[in-house]
């Protein structure tokens, strides 16, 4: 499978910064316009083709994302470590909302990829939180 980065609703000079330390790090780096957000992960990526389906699914959405996200195509545990260290190295933040492509969700437009992220994440808060209360008694 093809070894990408997508990365999506990034400011200009933050994007530039991270795309230039994941291309040292010889990763293919695509920075998806707005217009592009209506496509499926798995097309966006180079995975798959875009269908008729899709083409149809993208006349019926609403297309926006309210924040960042980063997703890696083909990055396995190796490569997934240089993709954090070049983010670190690029000082450009933390990005919260990082996945990796799957069988699943490759087939996912990006704003279905950010909802399920946005959820996972508001579920580990919620976890951590228990966790802290339980030590704190």
């Amino acid at each position: 499978m093809k070894e990408s980065i997508l990365l999506f609703n990034f400011e200009q000079q933050k994007a530039r910064k991270l795309a230039a330390q994941l291309m040292m790090a010889k990763f293919k780096v695509k920075v998806v316009k707005e217009e592009e957000w209506k496509y499926p992960i798995g097309c966006l990526c180079g995975w798959k083709d875009l269908t008729e389906e899709d083409e149809q699914d993208t006349l019926k959405e609403e297309f926006s994302l309210d924040t960042s996200m980063l997703v890696m195509a083909g990055v396995d545990g190796n490569r997934l470590n240089q993709v954090l260290t070049a983010i670190k190295k690029a000082a450009i933040g933390k990005i919260p909302y990082k996945a990796i492509v799957t069988e699943t969700n490759q087939n996912w437009l990006p704003k279905t990829l950010l909802e399920e992220l946005k959820q996972e994440h508001e579920q580990m808060q919620s976890e951590n939180s228990d966790k802290t209360m339980l030590h704190e008694k």
